[in-house]
């Protein structure tokens, strides 16, 4: 029995851990190598744009305490009711129907068309994303750094055939990486599509291991070091110049792991009341439990405004005092009791 706490829990968007959801659909999707998410988002089929190693993972699951799912992929939460979501927060659009579209559209003719004829009639909405016209940043200089978007919201009229940008948003969206590699454990599974497509369910269902073959657990600390400057950054952006709203979108695990320097993950800080109200938001998101169809949607748990000012002062301000206050006594007797060790070891009497 394989010791591993880590599976492959979402390939291709299909669930197969704990319990493995498969259909007819699903094993065209594998055959395929196509994501659903992409090929929504495009609205024609898209094969997987990840390297080999990864193809095809969307998101892992950890059983060390309970079962908790870490969506890895970016390409994952681009779900229109995400963007829908997303959309309506910042631009505070509270219509019924969001008319939103990859900007990628626009180079097709009868798209094109269809897009500058129901914006010279109402507010509309582009976005850029990676494989979606590609990410928008800003320069850097020798007093600011380079920075980019993960997903930019444009909210655009038309005139005279000519589409009107007026405001942005931004959107990112922040995953999980994992220690150890998926190529393993992709490399079984595309395998028994290969051996075993009509019992490819039964298989994996009686085979969990592979699932998990030398995947090892969450790098939580290098995700949030390394997420941490530019939330600050981009939160700070929110209301300045053209700049309507920043929203980041962090899976539910993700969330719950940053508690630790956040001084817990609740944002009731009153000490904070002076700081500038801006329009930024993190948005809590996890598979919905009970899929409906061939994948799992992407449900918006929480909705939490919170500003740049607020991030800094939690991180740097309430974390550290409470370390004083709690740890570093522990600390400093931890120094005491291993100084004695070593100093003991050269005392003539223990030679």
């Amino acid at each position: 029995m394989s010791s591993t706490s880590n599976f492959i829990s979402e390939w291709y968007g299909v669930r197969l851990f704990p319990s493995v959801s498969c259909s007819s659909d699903a094993i065209r999707l594998f055959q395929q190598k196509r994501c659903p998410f992409l090929s929504d988002a495009l609205e024609t089929p898209t094969t997987c744009i990840k390297s080999p190693n990864s193809a095809g993972v969307c998101t892992i699951s950890t059983t060390k305490s309970g079962i908790r799912d870490w969506i890895v992929c970016p390409y994952r939460a681009l779900e229109r009711q995400v963007i829908d979501q997303v959309t309506r927060k910042i631009f505070s659009d509270n219509r019924q129907e969001i008319p939103i579209f990859p900007v990628v559209h626009l180079q097709d003719e009868s798209r094109r068309s269809d897009i500058l004829e129901r914006a010279s009639k109402e507010t509309i909405y582009v976005f850029f994303q990676d494989k979606l016209g590609g990410e928008l940043n800003v320069t850097g200089s020798s007093t600011t750094p380079e920075i980019s978007f993960d997903v930019t919201i444009i909210e655009c009229s038309a005139k005279h055939d000519w589409l009107l940008l007026k405001r942005y948003g931004i959107l990112e969206i922040q995953t999980m990486d994992f220690h150890g590699s998926y190529r393993h454990a992709v490399s079984a599974l595309e395998a028994a599509v290969d051996l075993h497509v009509d019992e490819f369910g039964k298989q994996v269902e009686n085979n969990q291991t592979w699932l998990g073959r030398k995947i090892e657990g969450p790098n939580i600390a290098n995700v949030f070091k390394r997420t941490i400057y530019q939330l600050i950054l981009k939160f700070g952006l929110s209301g300045q110049d053209r700049c309507a709203g920043v929203v980041l979108g962090l899976p539910e695990a993700v969330w719950e792991s940053w508690a630790p320097h956040f001084a817990g993950l609740e944002w009731t800080d009153d000490r904070c009341s002076n700081a500038p109200e801006r329009n930024s938001w993190i948005f809590v998101l996890a598979p919905e439990q009970v899929p409906i169809s061939i994948h799992a949607r992407i449900e918006v748990l929480k909705q939490i405004q919170v500003t740049a000012e607020t991030l800094v002062h939690r991180a740097f301000s309430v974390v550290p005092t409470t370390m004083v206050k709690d740890k570093l006594p522990d600390l400093f007797e931890t120094m005491i009791r291993r100084t004695r060790h070593f100093y003991q070891q050269a005392r003539p009497d223990n030679a």
